[in-house]
């Protein structure tokens, strides 16, 4: 059976990997993209294993490798001096064991590329949808989504996939966004590799395809090599001291290399000279991350995915891979689908198998986030506890808990719905199917 999805999206890349993995069960899927004219965070999408093993199960490992570069290093160094306390070489065996691999892609290089694969696979994307409202009280469960223009659209499941400040999570679930500020900011900030090259003090960045974590007082740089178009990205997290925006609410903007430099502050005089030979900075106001309750509507077929059910803080690291996580979950469930009674049990089985997952990776964002941004005198405890786990020989990761992440890496979403299906979906349709039978038998004998 076949219905029809939905998906509302700000040309992001969790709502094309929605519409290419139900495409690829056999779903109708139409994507409506809502006009964006601000900038995007364009710099690198970090794919760990979890995402990259998904997106290769969907056939485009040759693609994904082609543009991209393959992380093999993580090392930690110090944000004023430069100085690299220690590296952790992902271990091959581990990373064969999660069927994954960890890339480094450019975000438009990740969302193009979903967006195109899903269209062939027969997804319509609309695109400049203004959408102003939605009906969710169709007497036939065919929600709508109302246009600008005065068009309804109506699907058998309407998918909010529109990231962290969703109008579909305000608009349809009437859910306000209570994030408050978290007191920094993150530039994101690309450099041309050409450039580096001709400086020999900044080549040492781009050794061993390695992602750099730089740690300060309150202060941290995650960066590191992008495949495709060969550019070096940074993300560069700082304390807002409340000139770039006064706004509480979340904005993306602009922003010159005299101002990053400005809020940075003290530093690797390397940073310097990557800053100023950047040709991309944005800057993206951190806001707290929050709990979304009810991922679906409790009167509608109606559900949030990605940033829209889990919003993450801008630079989370596993953010984007959730989202295909998401994709890869909900296309699973709908696998099975064999007639409309079965949706609102797939959506809501959709959350109850999600919502633990995106929780623990949110905490673990949290402590990574902190651990990067500490102050005083709890930076320099952390320094310590970082060279100590050096020289113990134990890994710099052994600080950031590296058992975790591996278990992070080795997560598969469309077992985890399929384990749901062979423990719940089989069970719940044979009741359904033997209510059937006991009704029509009981009218049988009355006629």
């Amino acid at each position: 059976m076949r219905i029809l999805f939905s998906s509302l999206a700000p040309k992001i890349p969790g709502a094309y990997a929605a519409a290419l993995a139900l495409r690829r069960v056999g779903h109708h899927v139409l994507v409506l993209e809502q006009r964006n004219d601000g900038p995007l965070l364009a710099g690198s999408s970090r794919i760990p294993p979890n995402m990259s093993k998904i997106l290769f199960g969907w056939g485009l490992e040759e693609e994904c490798r082609s543009m991209a570069i393959v992380s093999r290093f993580v090392a930690m160094s110090n944000y004023l001096t430069g100085e690299v306390w220690g590296e952790h070489q992902w271990d091959e065996e581990i990373l064969k064991e999660t069927r994954g691999v960890f890339l480094l892609m450019h975000q438009t290089d990740v969302r193009d590329l979903l967006k195109k694969t899903a269209i062939a696979l027969g997804a319509v994307v609309r695109r400049n949808a203004t959408i102003v409202g939605f009906d969710l009280e169709d007497e036939d469960n065919l929600p709508g989504v109302l246009l600008a223009d005065g068009e309804t659209l109506r699907a058998n499941v309407i998918i909010g996939a529109d990231g962290r400040p969703s109008m579909v999570r305000e608009l349809a679930f009437a859910v306000q966004d209570p994030r408050k500020a978290c007191h920094l900011v993150v530039f994101d900030v690309t450099v041309p590799i050409s450039e580096m090259l001709k400086d020999p003090e900044l080549t040492e960045f781009l050794g061993d395809s390695v992602m750099l974590c730089i740690c300060g007082d309150r202060h941290a740089v995650l960066s590191n090599p992008v495949g495709g178009l060969p550019e070096y990205s940074m993300h560069i997290i700082v304390p807002n001291d409340g000139s770039f925006h006064p706004s509480s609410r979340e904005w993306i903007k602009e922003v010159s290399a005299s101002q990053i430099l400005q809020a940075m502050g003290p530093c690797d005089s390397r940073l310097v000279k990557l800053i100023n030979m950047s040709h991309s900075r944005i800057c993206a106001k951190m806001l707290k991350q929050f709990e979304v309750e009810d991922w679906v509507h409790p009167d509608a077929n109606a559900v949030l995915i990605g940033g829209a059910a889990h919003p993450f803080h801008a630079g989370a690291v596993y953010s984007r891979s959730m989202a295909v996580e998401d994709a890869a979950c909900l296309a699973e469930l709908f696998s099975h689908l064999s007639h409309l009674d079965q949706i609102s049990d797939f959506l809501n089985a959709f959350q109850e198998i999600r919502q633990p997952r995106c929780t623990e990776i949110r905490q673990m964002e949290e402590v990574i986030m902190h651990t990067m941004t500490m102050s005083d005198e709890e930076a320099e405890a952390r320094d310590a506890h970082m060279k100590e786990a050096v020289d113990d020989g134990k890994g710099i990761m052994s600080y950031l808990g590296f058992d975790q992440l591996v278990a992070m890496f080795a997560y598969e979403a469309e077992d985890a719905a399929n384990n749901w299906w062979v423990t719940w979906g089989v069970v719940k349709e044979r009741m359904r199917n033997d209510r059937k039978r006991s009704l029509y038998g009981f009218a049988f004998v009355a006629t």
